[in-house]
């Protein structure tokens, strides 16, 4: 009887080691699919924050008087948007 332990604690183990080597898996697939999540996010806020300074440049030529107003609403919407990046990358 004591031969049929020393099978079982091996398949025991081996099944404990699969499970654990899944485990791994898993946390780098998410880690992964979170890393690229954050810097598609990422990427279209800088696109996004290109776009601002573009459309805060023209109406600053067209209207001079308004330029603190126009930067005071680019930095505005630009700080929301990397709040935005920061809850993506909190999980809020």
């Amino acid at each position: 009887m004591g031969y049929e332990l020393v099978p079982r604690v091996d398949r025991a183990l081996a099944r404990a080691h699969v499970r654990d080597l899944e485990t791994v898996h898993r946390r780098a697939e998410l880690a992964d699919a979170e890393i690229a999540g954050i810097g598609r996010v990422a990427q279209r806020a800088i696109y996004r924050a290109l776009e601002v300074n573009l459309v805060r440049a023209q109406a600053e030529r067209m209207d001079p008087d308004g330029t603190d107003q126009y930067a005071f609403l680019a930095t505005t919407g630009m700080t929301q948007m990397a709040q935005v990046i920061a809850r993506v990358r909190g999980g809020l």
